[in-house]
């Protein structure tokens, strides 16, 4: 496998004190022998804090959009922009299939989305709401968010998948280059992570887990997730937040894919 990947979410202590699970989710799909080459799919959502099922909605909008960029990928129909916008309208309309199943409003279910899809001869991102996508490439470390999080004019407020003008929202960045390293987070790690008014993630704090991928070997899945998901709940992380926190990293082993 050419790509190292971990994902790990911990419930917030806000969330614990209320008796609440946490209420993000996350997926990671890599696919080896897919027609473009090696690729890895990430997707993180964010459960909205004010939606009754915002958990429930995040997982089943990960779900969605996942397994619609894996078929994609996997038949060789992925057309990039375009196959990834159709992730997001193919995970919202899950959610809203599921509010009409349990007759409730699909606001109920309202969640952030964000994706990454890296490759060979890629790097495809979209996202709708807070929460951020940092990516580098094979000659240089800097970790860029070519998304800025979408924030509203009050405070606490972003944008969501279940939104009436969510897909005019949505924002699209793609590159032909390779990523090397990135990393999609929800909104609770934004102030540890980012570095903010540079547009940058702050690379001493994702250092740590790229370093750990790279020097990891197959087979090890279960244990890097408990390790970050260990740091996550660690005093470093929580005497800085009480939200839901979730961070997923993937790192490219060797030389660059097209060397």
């Amino acid at each position: 496998m050419t790509w190292r990947t971990v994902g790990g979410s911990v419930a917030g202590s806000a969330h614990r004190n209320a008796g609440m699970p946490c209420q993000d989710a996350w997926i990671i799909r890599s696919l080896a022998q897919a027609p473009c080459g090696p690729v890895v799919v990430l997707v993180v959502a964010d459960g909205a804090g004010s939606a009754s099922r915002g958990g429930e909605g995040a997982a089943l909008a990960v779900r969605a959009a996942a397994a619609h960029a894996e078929d994609a990928l996997a038949t060789g129909r992925w057309h990039g922009e375009e196959t990834l916008r159709a992730c997001f309208t193919v995970a919202r309309a899950a959610l809203t299939a599921e509010a009409i199943t349990h007759d409730a409003q699909v606001s109920d279910f309202a969640c952030t989305l964000l994706m990454a899809v890296l490759g060979r001869h890629m790097t495809v991102l979209a996202q709708i709401g807070d929460g951020a996508i940092v990516v580098s490439s094979h000659h240089d470390e800097t970790l860029f968010v070519p998304i800025t999080p979408m924030v509203c004019e009050y405070a606490n407020v972003t944008r969501f998948l279940t939104d009436g003008n969510a897909m005019e929202v949505l924002v699209i960045r793609s590159f032909p280059e390779p990523a090397r390293r990135a990393a999609l987070l929800t909104d609770g790690l934004q102030r540890l992570a980012l570095r903010w008014g540079d547009e940058v993630g702050h690379l001493p704090f994702f250092r740590p887990f790229f370093d750990v991928l790279q020097h990891t070997g197959e087979g090890q899945d279960r244990h890097l997730t408990e390790a970050m998901e260990t740091f996550l709940d660690s005093p470093a992380v929580r005497e800085r937040t009480d939200d839901d926190t979730t961070l997923v990293c993937a790192h490219w082993l060797g030389a660059a894919p097209d060397a």
